[in-house]
């Protein structure tokens, strides 16, 4: 058995995340000493550890992993979810480059940068800089 500690390490997680799965029935330890609450797990947990960062990675959520890891999935169940998954991600990319072209196309030109600038100090006196101050023609308050 495996404190929480070292399972993190051997899992390269962190003990808070451990616990962030147990309390998701994601990954429950072994083993939970009800006078400390310590949590020990075993060596062979790694695998669904594994297995569950793996899914992760692939951007599942947590709840679609709760589900992929319960069921004993076989090879092809495995696949056809990952096309999906893929058929998924191809979609927000194409409508991420298309929000890109969007703001792209709408981005300042050089012509509108003369007017974005914030005035510089020697354009105080200038009547439009006046205009620029409000009606009482001074600084504010």
């Amino acid at each position: 058995m495996l404190n929480i500690g070292e399972f993190a390490r051997l899992g390269r997680v962190s003990p808070r995340m451990l616990r962030h799965y147990d309390q998701l029935g994601l990954l429950a330890p072994d083993r939970v000493d009800p006078e400390t609450g310590y949590r020990s797990y075993g060596v062979q947990q790694l695998g669904r550890l594994h297995r569950l960062l793996a899914l992760r990675d692939l951007g599942f959520t947590l709840e679609q992993i709760r589900s992929l890891l319960d069921d004993e999935l076989v090879v092809e169940q495995l696949r056809g979810m990952l096309t999906l998954r893929r058929a998924e991600l191809e979609r927000t990319v194409a409508d991420e480059q298309s929000r890109l072209r969007r703001v792209e196309a709408q981005a300042p030109s050089d012509r509108w940068e003369q007017h974005l600038e914030a005035p510089r100090r020697s354009d105080q006196g200038h009547p439009a800089a006046a205009s620029c101050r409000g009606s009482r023609g001074g600084r504010r308050p």
